[in-house]
């Protein structure tokens, strides 16, 4: 597994720009232009496929000479990417925590708010890039968020149930950045 987190620069995104065919920009955001990037960057430097062009469904998987599958999550928040690459299904996101609409907490079960000990922005922002991860690595939508559960927290880790089947989620935090990553 291979992360990076990088800070969007004119810099990487001309290279991404120049990595890229024309066709295959067009139909992305700069930011999401320098996570595909990231990602072939990635693909080339572990398993030596020069020119991946990363399919547009998170997950997907292309397959090629090798016959290594390669799957891969991605997010973006401002001038922030982050990515992740693996032989696995693996999900990833990012956020800044930043004050918000409190009226956002009540996505989370009573029971979840306690086992996160108290309501703050820190901690709302700990269990939604938790669950997002998962629901990326799942290949699912955020219709999917009040379905995905809380069980338990210890430190850096949170453990997630849904449909009755157990994940763990790893999350961190720099500043104001605050990203999980699930296996």
């Amino acid at each position: 597994m291979h992360f990076q987190i990088e800070k969007t620069t004119p810099e990487i995104l001309k290279k991404a720009k120049k990595y890229f065919p024309t066709d295959y920009q067009k139909k992305l955001s700069d930011q999401s232009l320098v996570t595909r990037f990231l990602v072939a960057q990635e693909v080339e430097k572990i398993w030596g496929k020069k020119n991946f062009l990363p399919k547009f469904k998170p997950n997907e998987t292309p397959e090629f000479d090798l016959q290594k599958k390669i799957y891969f999550s991605i997010s973006h928040k401002k001038n922030f990417v982050a990515i992740i690459v693996a032989q696995k299904k693996i999900g990833i996101d990012l956020e800044i925590v930043k004050i918000r609409d409190e009226n956002l907490w009540n996505i989370f079960t009573e029971n979840e708010w306690k086992i996160l000990v108290e309501r703050h922005w820190l901690n709302f922002y700990f269990l939604w890039t938790a669950k997002e991860a998962l629901i990326k690595k799942l290949e699912l939508n955020l219709d999917f968020m009040k379905k995905i559960f809380l069980i338990t927290k210890n430190k850096n880790l949170l453990n997630l149930e849904f449909e009755k089947k157990k994940f763990v989620v790893k999350i961190f935090q720099k500043q104001n950045l605050v990203w999980a990553i699930t296996k």
